[in-house]
């Protein structure tokens, strides 16, 4: 059995190390100084920042009923902590799309849900995250034009592709999950 005081200690390296990259590793990294970044962040008047954070959590909050509906026997709770655990590997390792799902699978499994139930808890859920995506561009194209703002023949076309991306994505997940076989396949 691991110790309190183990665990303690294990915290605030992991605190030190995190505040260490974010300080010192990823300003160089990037090659811009905490200097220039202070300013910009300090003219986000605090309503402001408050509100984003507000946002960002509502829409963690939100999609946890996608990632329920998806896996039935995930809690809110737990599709929030899938959610923001997975994130959090997927957006600062080599990779890390893939070390995201595995940490997802491994959490999932631990919680008594099977590989077959991830499976498909994973193949829905980023289909609907891909959908999304590729929505956006037609969305946000569509909110130019109605605001009577110039949109390039290019970035038109761009948006055009991206929706029938989205029309083909759900063609094909339509005719995958219509077969008895091909839910089967998904399922291994």
């Amino acid at each position: 059995m691991r110790s309190p005081a183990w665990a303690r200690v294990r915290f605030v390296v992991s605190w030190a190390v995190a505040l260490g990259l974010l300080v010192v590793v990823l300003p160089r990294a990037v090659s811009i100084s905490w200097h220039g970044v202070l300013p910009v962040l300090r003219s986000v008047h605090w309503p402001t920042a408050v509100a984003l954070v507000l946002l960002w959590l509502l829409g963690l909050w939100v999609h946890s009923f996608v990632l329920t509906a998806a896996a039935p026997a995930l809690s809110h709770r737990r599709a929030l902590t899938l959610n923001v655990t997975g994130s959090a590997i997927a957006n600062v390792v080599p990779l890390g799309g893939a070390a995201g799902v595995e940490l997802n699978r491994r959490m999932m499994r631990a919680w008594g849900i099977d590989t077959r139930a991830f499976a498909g808890f994973t193949f829905l859920t980023n289909l609907w995250d891909v959908g999304a995506k590729l929505l956006l561009p037609l969305i946000g194209v569509a909110a130019l034009v109605r605001a009577g703002e110039s949109v390039t023949p290019g970035l038109r076309t761009a948006s055009l592709v991206a929706g029938l991306g989205f029309v083909g994505l759900v063609a094909a997940a339509g005719t995958l999950l219509s077969s008895p076989r091909g839910a089967v396949r998904l399922g291994r």
